[in-house]
């Protein structure tokens, strides 16, 4: 189900980061690098993040960088939306209705086609300064969780791993179980249990 921004918004606080990229300076890229780049650009904000202020971050103040949601260590959910713009005839090339954005792009000296991506990370209480992560030892995960198998900078949750991967594996057993063709051995031996089972059950009556 999709959730309007407002009623998002209700269910916690969120981080958000915006990027506008001039889809001229990057000539012809795949979506999937621009994404990155888009990414990266957010993440290269580190170099003017002073490590020191890792301690207690003002989470409310504007002048924030938006490498902070890559290393806070609250945010467990991430949702992102990116449309292309284009300033010609001022209408979003996507289904997106948010067209002001594409005023603001075109006004601060970027051509007439842009790409947006905004992201929102979550849960986070902007009204409290706090930690922004623990000093500890580096790559290790949260009680409950271990590192991610598919993502090797990440954590996920073991319980829920673990069952999965139990559950393949019966799964696959059970389908080399079927598939497996009856020797005439085993069929032998099965017909002959059965049948001893039969007498059994006419002695018994």
């Amino acid at each position: 189900m999709f959730l309007g921004v407002s009623e998002y918004f209700q269910r916690f606080g969120v981080w958000q980061n915006v990027h506008v990229l001039d889809m001229y300076s990057v000539g012809n890229t795949t979506s999937t690098a621009r994404i990155r780049f888009h990414i990266q650009s957010w993440y290269d904000e580190v170099e003017d993040f002073d490590s020191a202020e890792f301690g207690l971050v003002n989470f409310a103040a504007r002048s924030n960088l938006s490498y902070i949601p890559f290393a806070s260590s609250t945010i467990r959910q991430i949702g992102c939306g990116r449309a292309i713009y284009t300033g010609r005839s001022g209408q979003s090339t996507s289904s997106s209705t948010d067209t002001p954005i594409a005023g603001r792009t075109m006004a601060v000296g970027f051509g007439d086609r842009v790409e947006a991506l905004v992201c929102n990370y979550g849960p986070l209480d902007r009204n409290t300064a706090r930690e922004l992560y623990e000093d500890g030892v580096p790559a290790l995960c949260p009680s409950g969780t271990i590192r991610s198998s598919r993502y090797r900078a990440l954590c996920q949750k073991f319980q829920k791993q673990q069952s999965q991967k139990v559950q393949h594996k019966i799964q696959q057993k059970q389908d080399k179980r079927n598939d497996r063709p009856m020797s005439n051995g085993a069929f032998l031996i099965k017909s002959a249990i059965y049948l001893i089972q039969l007498v059994l059950l006419l002695l018994s009556t």
